[in-house]
């Protein structure tokens, strides 16, 4: 029983590590990368949206993918931090798993 309940624990919040993780991540994406392409390319509201909008479409897409393939892999018992390595951060490209 007590297993159980160590490893709820461990599953709870490596949930919520890699959830504020992909937070930051985007705060960071919104803060910084819109403004620098405000500014360098002359870019409109409109465009930085779009942006934002096909970034978030990425990152969902990404975790729709991962998901069936570690389903498909038989790997479902990992928890996948793909927001953060394919969505958000592109200069990383590696998907790490946590053993829950």
């Amino acid at each position: 029983m007590e297993k159980i309940k160590k490893k709820r624990s461990w599953f709870w919040l490596a949930l919520t590590v890699f959830s504020l993780m992909g937070q930051i991540a985007w705060v960071v994406e919104n803060m910084y990368l819109n403004v620098f392409i405000y500014k360098t390319f002359n870019a409109s509201a409109g465009d930085i949206s779009a942006m934002v909008a096909a970034s978030a479409v990425t990152a969902t897409l990404t975790t729709v993918f991962m998901g069936a393939l570690s389903d498909k892999i038989g790997k479902g018992s990992c928890l996948y931090a793909e927001d953060i390595s394919f969505g958000e951060c592109p200069y990383s490209a590696s998907c790490f798993c946590v053993p829950i």
